[in-house]
């Protein structure tokens, strides 16, 4: 069972900076488990937290980002082989729970198989295998820097929406409205970045919904596109 376990394990991050000898190695210390998951089944849900690493095997899962309303904000699907909620693992118990409560739900979206290495032996290899370490910290590095593209795309879609209506209920002739502010008043009265404001006007008349005119003049090119942007 530990050749196959070295051969999952060689290329999938955070093991991928570790040679077949120290993965072997690190399978014999720690001794991996596998198990089945019947689709639809939670791993982790909010009032849980995680006591070993993760690896989904086979089969894909879906982490639903939760706001307290329970109004799901974003779906996430993640494919085998793939490490799960690796940046959640070393969280105080206290806080993985709030992480869960304010946040994720993780399930099955088909029937899957998981591999999973009790956090307490996870980290004795930590300390043991250097090249362990680095590549869960290069992992969790990954992770952030995709949750931060991922929020700056969610703060943008926020900036099109209020954009969106704020043009639908401006006094209309002839599909076309006139801002009553310059576009740095504008910004500040959604909280926003004069660029971030920018950009997003740029990407709707680079979409055909607006075009801009002189004099803060715009015209409303396709307004029921522009009534989408606020679903």
């Amino acid at each position: 069972m530990s050749t196959d376990f070295v051969d999952i394990f060689f290329n999938l991050p955070p093991f991928h900076y570790m040679t077949k000898e120290e993965l072997s190695a690190f399978v014999q210390a720690t001794e991996p488990k596998i198990r089945s998951i019947s689709s639809g089944e939670f791993t982790f849900t909010k009032t849980e937290y995680q006591s070993a690493l993760t690896i989904l095997y086979k089969g894909n899962f879906a982490s639903e980002i939760l706001a307290p309303s329970g109004r799901t904000l974003s779906v996430n699907h993640v494919v085998a082989p793939s490490v799960i909620a690796a940046p959640l693992l070393f969280l105080p118990p206290q806080k993985q729970a709030a992480s869960y409560e304010a946040a994720m739900v993780i399930r099955a979206k088909s029937d899957s198989v998981i591999i999973t290495i009790e956090k307490p032996d996870f980290r004795k290899a930590l300390f043991a295998f250097p090249s362990l370490l680095d590549g869960f910290l290069a992992l969790n590095a990954q992770r952030f820097s995709l949750l931060s593209k991922k929020v700056q795309c969610q703060a943008m879609g926020e900036i099109k929406r209020k954009t969106a209506l704020y043009l639908l209920e401006l006094p209309r002739l002839r599909n076309s409205v006139i801002i009553p502010m310059k576009y740095t008043e504008l910004a500040d009265r959604f909280a926003v970045e004069r660029p971030s404001l920018s950009a997003v006007f740029k990407k709707l008349e680079d979409t055909g919904i607006i075009y801009r005119k002189k004099n803060r003049e715009i015209e409303l090119l396709n307004i029921q596109k522009l009534e989408e942007l606020l679903y």
